[in-house]
């Protein structure tokens, strides 16, 4: 839930003022995106409905974040071990990004387009992180296959340890979103036994970075 100072959360006395923010599962139903998800298109899907918030789980306030900003941070910056974008300095990397990402779209007919990358949609803070007003979940999510070839032509130019391991953590997010999205309401035990292999697979090459 936000936090509004006029209408705190974290209010647990009878007369809370989010008290009378709460809707019955018709009212909560109907609020729902068009055209829905088969997860909430569910029969049994409900207001009691536990949900996991995968945008700050996965999306560009979660794991993809994390390894979107990270793989361009490191082929734009002086940790870069090859010359996957062009350029003389950052800025002239970054817009050599931009250039190849605006090609993938148009090559792909992607609908859902991250904005023009900055310095600062990739690095905020001490640390690589997506940032920016126009990262969603979607655009986040249509960027993984091309951060997959990014990494592709990293590793072709510079096969080096860290290529490799960059290239299966960014291969396995690919194929996370891909049976996340692939599936019905309920993964089937084929998929969640490759779900959980996909995970594994990630995490033992992302601590080898």
């Amino acid at each position: 839930a936000k936090y509004e100072p006029t209408v705190p959360l974290n209010d647990y006395n009878a007369e809370a003022a989010w008290r009378n923010t709460y809707v019955d599962n018709e009212a909560f139903q109907a609020r729902l995106r068009r055209p829905l998800h088969p997860f909430v298109a569910s029969d049994i899907h409900n207001i009691f409905t536990y949900r996991y918030d995968m945008l700050h789980l996965l999306d560009h306030h979660g794991l993809a974040s994390h390894i979107m900003a990270n793989v361009l941070w490191t082929h734009v910056s002086g940790e870069r071990l090859c010359d996957v974008f062009e350029g003389a300095n950052v800025q002239a990397m970054i817009d050599s990004l931009n250039r190849k990402l605006k090609a993938y779209y148009e090559e792909k007919k992607t609908v859902n387009k991250m904005p023009t990358i900055k310095l600062s949609t990739i690095k905020t803070d001490q640390w690589p992180e997506l940032g920016g007003n126009d990262i969603k979940g979607a655009n986040t999510k249509a960027a993984a296959p091309w951060l997959v070839l990014i990494q592709r032509e990293a590793a072709a130019l510079n096969p080096c340890a860290k290529h490799k391991h960059m290239l299966r953590v960014v291969e396995a997010l690919k194929h996370i979103y891909d049976i996340l999205y692939a599936a019905g309401m309920f993964l089937s035990h084929d998929e969640l036994t490759d779900f959980h292999d996909t995970l594994d697979r990630l995490g033992w090459h992302y601590g080898k970075l």
